[in-house]
């Protein structure tokens, strides 16, 4: 980890909380809350009707 005097807190931080979650962040922490991903394209609609609601959720 680089070390430098402003910011050493911040990314020792970051630092710990990558290895201690190996990447894979809890959902408070993570950018992206969900990813909806159709496996046909028989679920498309619904996977669309779904990211509707989430958007109109606060998304």
């Amino acid at each position: 980890m680089i070390h430098r005097a402003p910011f050493g807190s911040l990314e020792r931080l970051i630092g710990i909380l990558i290895e201690e979650y190996a990447g894979d962040f809890p959902l408070w922490l993570a950018p992206v809350q969900a990813r909806l991903l159709p496996v046909s394209d028989e679920q498309l609609s619904f996977s669309q009707q779904v990211s509707q609601q989430m958007l109109a959720q606060g998304g």
